[in-house]
């Protein structure tokens, strides 16, 4: 479920994130929308959601969904418009495509900020899912710190929490081995 709501709002996040940076067209008509949205506190989203998707598997990826799709466009669009002017300007005076910008320019400066929109997205990805499963109370690590806290068992409690801290810190180990391995020149000691 994690995984599910996390790559759905990956792939759509970025795509629009992209999409938004490059036509300013989309970007003023989709801007407030995104905007109004994320004010909103996605926690109060959640019994929505419910209601629309009822309790099964699809409304807990559209919670996981909503919870982590924000930070990752906003960090898409923002880490694009952001690119250096001066590369840019290299790139056009060597003739390059645009195409060729986007692949050899554009996009290579902005994919650290993009791991970063997706690195923030894993912790509120977690924070939705156990908000999900609280809200259906049937079954999931949500439904575990509610049931042992209902019976005053807090030492059972710790353990799907910690649990959460675990995974929330695999994810983020696994998600910055990849982002050495699209991005290695982030990584590299400077040289002076």
């Amino acid at each position: 479920m994690l995984f599910a709501g996390l790559g759905l709002a990956a792939a759509l996040g970025i795509a629009l994130g992209l999409i938004m940076a490059r036509f300013w067209v989309i970007d003023v008509a989709l801007d407030t929308y995104i905007t109004a949205l994320y004010s909103i506190p996605s926690v109060a989203l959640v019994p929505v959601l419910v209601l629309w998707f009822g309790i099964d598997i699809s409304a807990k990826i559209a919670v996981v969904f909503l919870f982590t799709f924000f930070p990752i466009v906003i960090n898409t669009q923002q880490s694009v418009k952001n690119v250096d002017g001066r590369l840019t300007e290299v790139g056009r005076a060597f003739r390059c495509s645009e195409r060729q910008l986007w692949i050899h320019i554009v996009l290579p400066a902005a994919v650290p900020f993009i791991v970063t929109g997706l690195r923030l997205a894993i912790g509120r990805g977690l924070i939705g899912m156990v908000l999900a499963h609280l809200y259906t109370a049937i079954t999931g690590i949500g439904y575990l710190i509610s049931r042992y806290a209902s019976t005053y068992r807090t030492d059972s409690m710790f353990v799907p929490i910690a649990t959460l801290g675990l995974l929330g810190i695999t994810l983020t180990s696994l998600l910055r081995f990849v982002e050495k391995r699209v991005a290695p020149w982030m990584h590299q000691p400077d040289q002076e």
